[in-house]
């Protein structure tokens, strides 16, 4: 066996400086037994005896086992339980039965069913109820045909669950119903390719979810290895497909090219597929991207723990489907990142297994966070962060301690997150640019938007999956309207990272410029009555074009953290449409539990946001230094500056959905000024009512900010021939720190 499939040593660079992790060995992987030998895909039966140890004495296996069954038992174990009456008609041979299923919903997670009853009988090794489950499955494969109708939609997708199924159940079937199965699983596979291993794709066309998605065709596959009907070009074709996805779908940083969920949707068949292939002297978990986005996923973490950044198409925050974690830390059980992640994402308790979709890889990979295979007390079951985590001595018990870098940075993306600390009370802040866009995707409108968490919460926040105009998110609107939908790219033009602050500065003009879509999508009722012209900055890749949307002069955002004492953020935008005054909006999205404690100023200046009055609850100061009226506009009130606002999360009818995709009711924070240029300046200042607000003093081109047991902070701003403002921070008595 080479090095190359046993050993990992790995550095990951970072900006900033470089995180190395610990050179690791990769959990080898057992070979496949002799052909016919069974199973064979994921697991051999030389590593069973293991296994069923492993479900019984660790708390991931005891969740995961229990979650199959509890299933299982309401789904199909009962005469009136919703897949009862079909499961009996298959073991009777009736593949009529499937029709008995009580909706099409349920109908869908006939494979699923099949998939969990063969794994226990297996784990179990109950040959009644082996026997019983081969039966079934050969009733669904010949009504099936070895195709998954997903959600009711007629695309057609391997099922590769019903191959782990007969791989699981092989030992109890019939000869007779193997052949049958064993047919109707090498028609569903031989001659097919996954999307991606076409000729018309280059390696780095292969960087979405697609790609490791695809590799279901492989697994389905694999369960008649070396048997009659099986298709050898599959293997190493995907094996060429994931390699070029590790390569292509995953920057340096770790970062992928897509967010949360649709890079761990790929990747929940895709991590289980790098196992086949491991199996077969065919390694990729040794690829430098792959155990790289640990430090993305660490990095992506809120604070206060079990809850990962919500950005683009990205439906929940507790960070998608648990394959590929389940994987990574099967994989480098050792490597304290990988642990740190995995904990925050099954939780202290293992109650993050809670997808049916996620049971079956963590039975078979079942892992504990460091010294958690015992009882769990119930005090372990809280929100936490790392300096929680080291109390608790998961990691210094190892002699490894973790030490992270406070920023991360995907230049490739034009992504930047960036905290004060690694305690559950820090404060994060996410911006990003999206340089890398080559047409419409799963991003929203939404270049140089941010989040904020602080203080064991969130403040601004991504609505997300559909969620997706500038509406919809922290930006700057012009007479309502804000980047175009789908989103062009923006720019990251310039970063900076020291101990005191972090800083981003974005050019954002051309998303507010153009929307795009692709080629063949310019008929669509949302595209017409737009000039679609090609995207010269992307000629020819992928059929982009793009429409005039909405014109700027120009559009700057940076952002600044500020460490120390008293942490805080200063947003600047500079944006201008033309030489005519506008309605402008500045808005931050905020949870649906804030209230508008307090406003000062006239006009007003300083916000307070809370979720209470309670001197107990966080609250958040939005102390604006600049937000430019015209003089006409400051002797009237013919513009309410700052409102509060509820406002329904809908789609326009320009952006795929209008009454279709109603997402119920959001939350912004609005500044809005009739201007010719706004020169938006806002400090956001997350505090507690005990805490001491900063004095503010304002003079021309500058603000000072003051905290009784700190020396005075001045920013000093200085407009730009481009339109740009530069920045410089000044604490008193150190030299002054240019912003990008």
């Amino acid at each position: 066996m080479s090095c190359q499939s046993r050993y990992l040593v790995y550095l990951l660079l970072l900006f900033a400086g470089s995180v190395a992790m610990p050179a690791a060995e990769p959990t080898e992987f057992a070979p496949p037994p002799a052909v016919g030998v069974h199973p064979r895909v994921l697991i051999s039966p030389s590593e069973l005896p293991v296994l069923r140890q492993r479900l019984e004495t660790t708390a991931c296996g005891r969740r995961a086992i229990a979650c199959i069954r509890q299933w299982q038992d309401y789904a199909v174990h009962r005469q009136e339980a919703p897949l009862g009456k079909v499961y009996a008609g298959f073991v009777e041979g009736r593949p009529e039965a499937y029709t008995e299923a009580e909706n099409d919903w349920w109908r869908n997670q006939i494979p699923l069913a099949l998939c969990f009853e063969a794994f226990d009988a297996l784990i179990t090794d109950d040959a009644p109820r082996g026997e019983r489950c081969g039966r079934a499955l050969t009733a669904y494969a010949t009504l099936s045909g070895g195709v998954h109708t997903p959600h009711g939609h007629k695309s057609i997708n391997p099922d590769y669950l019903l191959g782990l199924a007969y791989d699981f159940a092989y030992n109890y079937m019939s000869e007779s119903d193997r052949n049958t199965v064993r047919q109707v699983i090498a028609t569903a596979t031989v001659g097919k390719e996954s999307h991606g291993m076409g000729t018309d794709f280059k390696p780095e066309d292969r960087n979405y979810n697609w790609m490791p998605h695809g590799t279901a065709l492989l697994l389905l596959a694999l369960s008649i290895e070396g048997e009659e009907g099986y298709d050898a070009t599959i293997l190493p074709k995907s094996f060429e497909l994931m390699r070029d996805f590790l390569t292509y779908g995953i920057y340096e940083s770790g970062a992928p090219t897509e967010g949360m969920h649709y890079y761990n949707f790929g990747m929940d068949h895709g991590s289980i597929a790098l196992v086949a292939m491991a199996k077969r002297q065919m390694d990729l978990f040794s690829h430098p991207h792959y155990a790289r986005t640990s430090l993305w996923a660490v990095h992506s973490m809120e604070p206060f723990g079990y809850a990962f950044s919500q950005h683009g198409d990205t439906p929940q925050d507790t960070g998608g489907l648990l394959g590929n974690y389940v994987m990574q830390k099967w994989v480098f059980p050792e490597e304290p990142v990988i642990d740190f992640v995995w904990r925050n994402r099954v939780r202290d308790d293992y109650s993050g297994i809670n997808y049916r979709g996620d049971f079956l890889t963590a039975a078979l990979f079942p892992s504990d966070w460091q010294e958690s295979s015992g009882p769990l007390a119930p005090a372990d079951i809280s929100q936490w962060g790392v300096d929680v985590h080291r109390q608790r001595g998961a990691w210094e018990a190892s002699g490894v301690a973790l030490d992270l870098p406070l920023t991360f940075l995907c230049p490739d993306r034009g992504f930047l997150i960036t905290r004060t600390d690694w305690t559950q009370e820090a404060m994060a802040l996410h911006i990003e640019s999206r340089d890398d866009l080559v047409g419409p995707g799963h991003q929203h409108a939404s270049r140089g938007n941010f989040t904020l968490s602080a203080l064991g919460r969130k403040w601004a926040i991504e609505h997300g999956y559909g969620i997706s105009e500038a509406k919809h998110h922290s930006q700057v609107l012009i007479d309502g309207q804000g980047q175009g939908f789908f989103c062009p790219q923006g720019s990251l033009i310039g970063h900076l990272d020291l101990p005191e602050l972090t800083a981003a500065a974005m050019d954002i003009a051309y998303a507010y410029n153009y929307r795009w879509t692709f080629a063949w999508r310019a008929g669509n009722q949302e595209n017409k009555g737009f000039a679609w012209e090609p995207e010269p900055r992307r000629p020819g890749e992928k059929g982009t074009i793009r429409a005039p949307y909405n014109p700027v002069s120009y559009a700057y955002r940076s952002a600044a953290m500020v460490r120390g004492a008293h942490p805080y953020v200063l947003i600047v935008d500079d944006v201008r449409k033309d030489q005519a005054e506008h309605l402008y909006e500045w808005i931050m999205q905020v949870p649906d539990d804030l209230r508008l404690l307090q406003i000062d100023g006239n006009p007003a200046s300083r916000i307070i946001l809370g979720s209470s009055a309670a001197d107990d609850q966080p609250r958040l100061l939005v102390q604006i230094l600049e937000a430019n009226h015209t003089e006409e506009m400051k002797r009237e009130d013919a513009v309410v500056r700052v409102r509060l606002e509820q406002y329904e999360l809908m789609r326009s009818r320009n952006s795929m959905g209008g009454d279709a995709l109603r997402k119920g009711i959001g939350q912004r924070l609005v500044i809005s000024v009739i201007s010719d240029e706004p020169r938006f300046k806002i400090v956001l200042y997350p505090h507690r009512a005990s805490d001491e607000l900063p004095a503010v003093t304002l003079s021309r081109d500058a603000a000072t900010l003051t905290w009784a047991d700190s020396p005075p902070q001045q920013w000093q701003f200085t407009p730009g021939e481009d339109g740009r403002t530069s920045t410089r921070h000044i604490i008193e008595g150190t030299a002054p720190v240019p912003l990008p």
